[in-house]
Order: structure tokens, then sequence, then C-alpha cells
């Protein structure tokens, strides 16, 4: 659409090019796409449906027709978006066309109007004092910082929004568990084989330590410590925590076992006869996380 938008504006500079076909084009293709996804979207909602009333058919043929049905919308919307992709590359090529040759005469001026400016702005710029420049300096530098601030906004509202959007997909498939895709014994004892890989490098490193420091060190290992951060990540930067959550919820008593034998039990061991309850709470913690995360009671 945003294509279109500018062949249309294009063709009006320039009516000798071929940027007024190409908006059509692109315009109609675009159009075509979205009613494709909305139909395919609508397709999948009905489908969805089906599959949870248990009336008429045979399970398995409800299954097929659902996949069949869903399989010929998604291909029909995704050639319509190829469409309408292959229009705007060629109404962009059109619009790049138009304006390169008309822009084209005054290139070389403009390139001397630049370095003419350059050089006057260097010449002004070394007859500056010496307080001018620490100025602008700092202006310069609040400039980052506050563009620093409002990156760091975005990303916290991205990160709420996916952490609601996970939360909803959660709740949908535990109320749709027929949609959830099995998994294969095969891959989910690669996951827990990788958990435990994890678990023993936390094990050797705690065992190096002194007892004092031992609890300090398990909550900011990076295994666990996503888990006891105050700003929760939809996405774990440490790849450990990411592995720890997929063999959660792949099994969830098997994770914690792994956890219990591989890490708490060991530093319980180190602790000896010294105070347990702050360890007791880090794995209280940690369990109720994961079954958070899992939607495990």
């Amino acid at each position: 659409m945003d294509v279109a938008a500018q062949c249309r504006i294009a063709a009006r500079k320039f009516t000798q090019t071929d940027c007024a076909e190409s908006s059509t084009e692109a315009m109609g293709l675009g159009l075509e796409a979205l009613n494709a996804a909305l139909a395919c979207a609508e397709v999948t909602e009905t489908t969805a449906a089906e599959l949870q009333s248990k009336e008429g058919t045979d399970e398995g043929d409800r299954f097929v027709g659902a996949a069949v049905r869903a399989s010929l919308a998604a291909a029909t919307a995704s050639n319509a978006a190829m469409s309408a992709a292959i229009a705007a590359v060629e109404g962009n090529r059109q619009v790049i066309q138009a304006a390169h040759a008309k822009t084209e005469p005054a290139e070389a001026e403009e390139e001397e109007a630049q370095e003419a400016k350059s050089e006057k702005s260097e010449s002004d710029r070394s007859e500056q004092p010496e307080e001018t420049r620490r100025v602008s300096e700092d202006l310069g530098v609040r400039r980052q910082i506050t563009q620093r601030n409002n990156n760091h906004k975005v990303l916290q509202r991205l990160n709420a929004e996916i952490l609601t959007h996970q939360k909803n997909v959660r709740q949908f498939l535990q109320a749709n568990r027929q949609l959830i895709p099995e998994v294969t014994c095969e891959a989910k004892g690669k996951a827990h084989m990788l958990l435990q890989d994890y678990a023993c490098e936390v094990r050797l490193e705690l065992q190096q330590l002194p007892v004092e420091e031992l609890l300090p060190a398990l909550k900011s290992c990076g295994l666990l410590a996503p888990l006891f951060q105050k700003q929760v990540l939809a996405i774990p930067v440490c790849p450990k925590t990411r592995v720890l959550k997929m063999t959660a919820l792949y099994d969830l008593q098997t994770t914690l076992q792994v956890l219990e034998l591989e890490v708490f039990q060991p530093v319980r061991q180190k602790l000896g006869k010294a105070d347990h309850a702050p360890l007791d709470e880090i794995v209280q913690h940690v369990d109720k996380e994961l079954r958070s995360y899992t939607g495990e009671d």
C-alpha cells in the first residue's frame, strides 16, 4: 500500500513514466493479499471451532479436513502476498528510476554546494571558542541520552506486548490441547541432556566457591539468574535459561529433578550444618517461576 501511494505521487510529478500503472497494480494486488489473509484467518477460526466440537464425523476425518482447508487458505494468502510483493518491487523501481532521471542533472551542483558548506562549517568550527564547542558537545551527549531513554521505553513496551501475547497463546493452548504438536522422546531427551550439562557446569562452578558465596552465586548463575530478575523478559538473553524453560514445557517434573540432583543437592551438602532456609527459598522460587511459565499448578 505504501509503494502504491508513492507510485501515485510519482505519477503526478513524472507523467512520462509507468508509475501510474505500477500504482494501480500494486494497490490491487495489495488489497487482494489483504482479503486472502482475512479469508485465511476466517478459515482458521472456523477450523478451530470445528476441532473443539466433538459432533459429526470421525476425529481423524475432522483433522484431515481442517488441515486441508487451512493449507489451501494459507497457500492462497501466500500467493497473493507474493504477487503483491513483486508488484511493490516493480513500483519501487519505477519510482527510483523516475526520481533518478529527474535529479541526475542537479547532482553535480548539489555535491559542490555540500562540499562548500562542509568546508565553511569546518572553518567556522575551528574559529569557535573552546566554551562554545564544549556546549555543543554537551548537547550532543544529552541527545544521545534522550535517544537511549526513548529506545528503552520502546523496548519495555514491546516486551510487555510479547509477554501478553505469550500469555494469551498459553491460555488458548491450555483450553485446546489438541492443537499442541507432539514432541518426540528423542527431542525431549536431547533437551534434558543439554539441561543436565548446563546444570553440571553450575555445580562445578559452585564447588570452587566458599560457603558464604554459594547462595549469591547460585542466584546469579546464568541458568537461574533471569528467574530472579524484577523485570521479566519475554525472551531470556541467556540461552541456558531458554533451554531450562523449554525443558520445563516438555516435562516439568523431570526438569525439577535435574535441578535438584545436579544443583540443589550438592549445595545442601556443601552447606553442611549451616542454615538451609535461604536455599529452600531459592528452590521454592525456581519451582514457582517454572510452574507459572508452564501454567501448571
